[in-house]
């Protein structure tokens, strides 16, 4: 392993407070997360230090931001088995929870967090685990037309005896779950939705999440009941489990949610391992169905005779084509056009890397006409790139991410993804630059001093690995920012990656 030059930065926890009313530090200026929020006013900004707070706290409709100083990792509130955060007076989008771990709650909506009656904070950047909900939304609840912005959150290892392990979304509620981990939720012995749960006229906007491992009776990663409408879009729906119905996605009772450029593998159920629609229509495109299992419809599974279902599917590669899906008498599978029955050719799905390599029969086979077709992928790439859409939550293009924790002395790897054959650079540098600064080759975003890394030509996957040792001085909190250079300088061709905030745990 190769180290890395280090060059200690940590500027992206920093948030201005110019523009705030008021700081409150926890515990310095109070004792508790909630005297602080009662002595402040709107526009005020809580910073709570680094520790252990056993509390249950409640914003009471103040739009002031309640943050960590330094992020989850070191700053835990503990509900001591009654709920953690409750957000009940019609709280908007300026009343934000920042950088916590929320754990031990208990409740019956929403263990960890509860939006209800007209709610609609901004959840962001916490890790909500260990919590539990002896009805609906183990980990994280939304209610009555509360429609939260949740993102960049980890939702992992909570439980509900009823529905939405991970997330509940009923009652009229239209949350926006983007850019999360949703991961090892669970439901009690015959419940619904393990990852997350929608119901009830809800339409929550469910884009660019990682929904893997959560388990339930049916619906194991996504579960959707009684007129709900989710945006289903770039998600990433891998290992999920129903112990019954729907591995990765169930839809039934008049549901009618749109599914587009997802990928859905590695689930299982006894029936319907990657999809399961009963009893309603549903529409799918740009999606990818692969290695999912189940002793009836692998794939796909359509039901039920009584009340007939509808499924049509697009521009989709589902493994085995039609013999992998099932289909009850009386129902309709519309089998379209662009459908492929190939090998994706994932980057590494068996450490958990979906991504598309550069010969993937994926690459440019989706359908750019899909009503509800995103204008970026998962992770914030131009959706119609090289030519066409890609079909799943990947699109290929010039982009750097990392495999493996970043702690002081552990191993990771750096991927960058490019054309073949073309060289790279990996960049390091000393901070951010603001704004950023055009150049040929796509906004740069690092400071100098710039450290470069030369790494040789992309292979003809289109992907090249850069093996590193976290160094023993990187510190917890810290972050580097990072980018690549895809090609030669003075190249019109050339790209710069997105950039990478490597955060060190």
């Amino acid at each position: 392993m190769r180290n890395l030059l280090v060059i200690t930065w940590a500027a992206l926890f920093f948030v201005p407070a110019s523009a705030l009313s008021a700081t409150i530090y926890v515990p310095d200026d109070h004792a508790t997360i909630q005297e602080a929020i009662d002595a402040s006013v709107n526009g005020d900004e809580v910073i709570v230090r680094s520790g252990t707070y056993y509390e249950n706290i409640n914003f009471m409709g103040k739009a002031i931001v309640v943050r960590s100083e330094w992020g989850s990792k070191g700053c835990t509130i503990d509900g001591a088995q009654s709920r953690v955060v409750t957000f009940t007076n019609g709280e908007g989008e300026d009343s934000v929870l920042r950088g916590f771990t929320i754990t031990n709650g208990y409740a019956k909506h929403g263990g960890g967090i509860c939006c209800n009656d007209h709610s609609s904070p901004t959840i962001l950047d916490n890790r909500v685990s260990g919590n539990a909900a002896w009805e609906d939304g183990g980990g994280i609840c939304c209610k009555v037309f509360s429609s939260p912005t949740i993102a960049n959150n980890v939702v992992a290892g909570n439980t509900a005896a009823v529905d939405g392990g991970g997330i509940s979304c009923t009652d009229n509620s239209a949350p926006t779950i983007s850019q999360n981990t949703i991961s090892g939720n669970m439901i009690d012995q015959f419940g619904q939705g393990g990852g997350i749960f929608c119901s009830g006229s809800s339409s929550p906007d469910i884009a660019n999440n990682r929904i893997s491992g959560n388990t339930a009776y049916s619906g194991g990663g996504i579960y959707c009941l009684f007129s709900s409408s989710p945006i289903i879009v770039n998600n990433t729906i891998i290992g999920n489990l129903a112990t019954s119905a729907g591995g990765g996605i169930l839809c039934t009772v008049d549901s009618q949610p749109t599914i587009n450029n997802n990928t859905v593998a590695q689930n299982a159920a006894d029936s319907g391992g990657g999809f399961y629609c009963f009893s309603t229509s549903s529409v799918i495109a740009n999606t990818i169905l692969w290695n999912n299992s189940a002793a009836v419809g692998p794939e796909i599974w359509v039901g039920e005779s009584s009340n007939p279902a509808t499924l049509t599917i697009s521009y989709s590669d589902v493994q085995g084509g039609q013999s992998s899906v099932h289909v009850d008498t009386g129902c309709t599978l519309d089998w379209g056009a662009g459908m492929i029955d190939a090998n994706p050719l994932f980057a590494d799905p068996a450490n958990g890397d979906y991504h598309l390599t550069y010969l993937s029969p994926c690459g440019n086979a989706g359908d750019a006409g899909s009503p509800g077709l995103p204008t970026e992928d998962f992770e914030g790439d131009p959706r119609v790139a090289w030519n066409g859409v890609d079909m799943g939550a990947d699109e290929v293009y010039f982009h750097l991410y990392h495999m493996g924790d970043a702690t002081p002395g552990g191993s990771i790897v750096f991927r960058i993804t490019g054309w073949p054959d073309m060289a790279t650079n990996l960049l390091l540098g000393t901070g951010l630059r603001e704004p950023s600064l055009p150049t040929m080759y796509g906004d740069f975003y690092l400071e100098a001093p710039i450290t470069f890394i030369h790494l040789g030509p992309i292979p003809p996957t289109g992907i090249i690995d850069y093996p590193a040792t976290i160094p023993l001085w990187w510190h917890a909190g810290e972050t580097y920012p990072f980018q690549a250079l895809v090609g030669g300088f003075g190249w019109p061709s050339s790209r710069l990656s997105n950039l990478l905030a490597l955060t060190v745990e």
